[in-house]
């Protein structure tokens, strides 16, 4: 409660639905379709905040997918693959990018990256998926030591959540 909150998705029906929930329990948001995967609609979500609010305190990365596939697979999986490449790893990058400056000049923010427990150890199918993950732990560490503490950064590594695109 109390937040100023600002959040983006790849679906109208997701705005829709996020813009519910929050509306539901009593908060306010402001919305905008964004890609994650293309760093000008990143920007711009950055910039909605900036625009609207003045500062971003928390930036949280959590858009992800998570296609379950054996290498053997590959000519039917190389697509998903590359798409779980470019959501789970360049969005994540594309977060920290967009809103890198902002945090620093303010002295101050938080991101909050997703990642997951299969970026931990090797899963027969989560191959790809799993080696996204480890990226995204590599990358948020890279990012604390070189912000020394100006941005604080955290890494989340939940199981897989029902719903939310598991499998696919």
């Amino acid at each position: 409660r109390g937040a100023n909150v600002v959040g983006g998705d790849i679906t109208e029906e997701g705005l829709a639905e996020t813009e519910r929930l929050v509306t539901d329990a009593g908060g306010s948001i402001a919305t905008v379709r964004t890609d994650v995967t293309a760093l000008a609609d990143v920007q711009a979500l950055v910039a909605l905040a900036l625009d609207r609010f003045g500062a971003i305190d928390v930036m949280v990365n959590n858009a992800g997918t998570m296609p379950l596939a054996f290498f053997s697979d590959h000519e039917a999986a190389i697509e998903a693959w590359d798409r779980c490449i470019d959501v789970n790893f360049r969005g994540v990058l594309n977060g920290i990018v967009a809103v890198h400056d902002a945090m620093v000049s303010a002295g101050r923010g938080q991101i909050i990256n997703l990642s997951s427990i299969y970026g931990n150890y090797p899963v027969a199918g989560a191959g790809v998926y799993g080696a996204t993950k480890a990226a995204v732990d590599y990358l948020s560490e890279s990012l604390r030591v070189e912000s020394r503490g100006k941005i604080k950064v955290t890494t989340v590594k939940p199981t897989g959540v029902p719903a939310t695109g598991l499998g696919g």
